[in-house]
């Protein structure tokens, strides 16, 4: 049974993990786009460039099932999409290696073409004992520019995203988070919540689980 100490170790985990709890500024107005730095990993008050707005999402969740099952299907290598349904057209580095870059298309209704995102690996650090690890990336292929539906020319300042996988009792905790700066909206929500529930239908199909996820949450 999930009890009250899992509620109190998800709250803590979520506010001491980078990223899960980061200030919004999309203003855009020039007077005062010079006091803010530029939008980037760093997690602070920042400007995103000219025409862009920004967005913060965090999702986490308990899976039951340890964290090395987990890990074996979200972390099997930085270039394997697959088990999200994502095909990887192009990849650099091999494993876990920081530097290490996938390519892939995605669908987008604010583009009148797929868009082609390239991630790059800025950390990886993994938890030995109990099995986890948290990780970041970035959107490399920047800038970015699409053409929306009315034919307006737009742009992508970037994403940057954090992920965390740790054993907690007999529960595993799950967190992603990404901020970022696009013309237009994504549902980064939407793509969060799909993640985790293909986890979660994974470990059903495995046996390891019974395919819920404790505590979903997702805020921003």
């Amino acid at each position: 049974m999930f009890s009250l100490n899992f509620v109190a170790v998800l709250s803590t985990l979520a506010l001491v993990s980078p990223g899960h709890s980061y200030p919004s500024n999309v203003k855009q107005d020039s007077s005062t786009s010079s006091a803010l730095p530029v939008c980037g990993p760093v997690v602070q008050s920042c400007q995103c460039p000219e025409g862009n707005i920004y967005s913060s999402v965090s999702t986490y969740g308990f899976y039951p099932a340890t964290a090395k099952d987990v890990q074996s299907i979200t972390a099997s290598s930085f270039s394997d999409l697959s088990y999200i349904g994502l095909n990887v057209t192009n990849s650099t580095g091999q494993g876990f290696e920081i530097g290490s870059s996938r390519t892939f298309t995605l669908d987008w209704d604010a583009s009148i073409e797929p868009i082609s995102v390239t991630e790059v690996l800025t950390t990886y650090n993994e938890y030995p004992d109990n099995g986890g690890f948290n990780m970041t990336w970035d959107m490399g292929n920047l800038p970015f520019h699409y053409t929306r539906p009315n034919g307006e020319e737009a742009t992508v300042g970037g994403f940057w995203s954090y992920e965390e996988l740790r054993q907690v009792g007999d529960y595993s905790f799950f967190l992603w988070s990404t901020w970022s700066c696009f013309g237009d909206v994504f549902d980064f929500s939407g793509f969060h919540e799909l993640v985790f529930h293909r986890i979660a239908q994974i470990l059903k199909e495995q046996g390891k689980s019974d395919g819920s996820i404790i505590g979903l949450t997702t805020t921003g």
